[in-house]
């Protein structure tokens, strides 16, 4: 027969050798019945993950960056929490033979600010080859600030322009995008005088 007991607060003891603790039985498990709450997880705990694949070729020559189409939006539910930012992007530059690609490749806000990766000189460099394609992977650490909905993309371009093209998704490749948060603790500082 199940029982059900209903307390306010449940401590451990005071001292001894597992002052402060309250033990869990091998063998026994605890069982939540209902979601915990973001507010009483740990500093350091992953509060969500958002993540989105994408495999639709997009190619430019364009000296100016272009989106990639690779992008995912997380609404952080703390505004003190961290967004871990990880970016498999499938990648290529095509030309000519014996041609000299340069590329750049960067991780950015929704609203175009960069926050990872070079803007004004090449990221990528290759030379004398007609094509080469791989998988760049990028990561970054941002701290929103918010608990508004936050996007982050990738953005890319090409150093040479016409005859440097510059490719996301190559054939199909599948590229994804993965968003983390990440909870911070958020203390007072306490100053006695």
């Amino acid at each position: 027969m199940a029982s059900e007991l209903s307390v306010q607060t449940i401590k451990g003891p005071a001292s001894g050798g597992n002052a402060n603790k309250i033990i869990i039985p091998t063998g026994q498990t605890l069982e939540v019945t209902d979601n915990i709450r973001y507010e009483d997880m740990p500093a350091g705990s992953i509060i969500q993950v958002i993540t989105d694949d994408f495999a639709t070729a997009v190619v430019t020559t364009s000296t100016s960056f272009v989106d990639t189409g690779v992008q995912a939006t997380i609404t952080p539910k703390f505004a003190t929490s961290k967004i871990f930012i990880n970016v498999s992007q499938a990648f290529s530059m095509v030309g000519p033979n014996n041609n000299q690609y340069q590329a750049n490749l960067i991780i950015a806000t929704g609203g175009n600010t960069s926050l990872f990766g070079n803007t004004t000189w090449d990221q990528f460099r290759i030379k004398d080859m007609t094509a080469i394609s791989w998988q760049a992977t990028m990561q970054f650490t941002h701290s929103p600030a918010t608990t508004s909905a936050s996007t982050y993309k990738t953005r890319m371009k090409s150093q040479y322009g016409t005859g440097n093209e510059v490719v996301a998704q190559y054939t199909g490749s599948m590229s994804s995008i993965t968003l983390m948060e990440i909870k911070q603790w958020a203390g007072c500082l306490l100053i006695i005088l």
